[in-house]
């Protein structure tokens, strides 16, 4: 079983997942349409970790698991660098974080999934900061945790 995984999504800008649109009949359907894409590649992202690592092992279930992120988004073109360093506009990036951990967990998105499920997560260490167009994505470390 893994006990660590490194991971880049590169290229796609993140995408929030949280708020959801009533459809009717007591349905409801995710708000964003960039949900599915991001996560996605984030299916695509470890499944090239799986091949360059020649290790398809994923983390045992009932394992407590702590994830470290860093998340890029674009700056707005009306935002100046010094008048705002840091994207502390929503989304929030709790929304971000729920995204990535169902990205990880549904074999919809990368078959075997690298987590078993997203509950297992029990710490978050997450920032979103701003990049380029070329850099939007996240940075992603997945550790076992060793210690209460």
């Amino acid at each position: 079983m893994r006990t660590e995984a490194y991971f880049s999504v590169v290229g796609v800008e993140p995408a929030p997942q949280g708020s959801k649109k009533p459809i009717g009949n007591n349905r409801f359907i995710e708000a964003s349409k960039k949900l599915e894409p991001w996560r996605e590649a984030i299916g695509e992202a470890i499944e090239r970790m799986f091949v360059a690592t020649v290790d398809r092992s994923c983390f045992a279930p009932d394992t407590p698991l702590e994830v470290w992120v860093t998340f890029v988004v674009p700056r707005p073109a009306t935002v100046k660098e010094a008048a705002r360093p840091w994207p502390i506009k929503p989304p929030d990036t709790d929304k971000y974080c729920r995204s990535l951990g169902d990205g990880m967990s549904l074999a919809r998105y990368v078959d075997p999934p690298l987590i078993p499920d997203d509950s297992q997560i029990v710490r978050w260490n997450a920032e979103k900061v701003y990049g380029t167009r070329g850099d939007m994505g996240a940075r992603v470390a997945v550790k076992v945790v060793t210690e209460p």
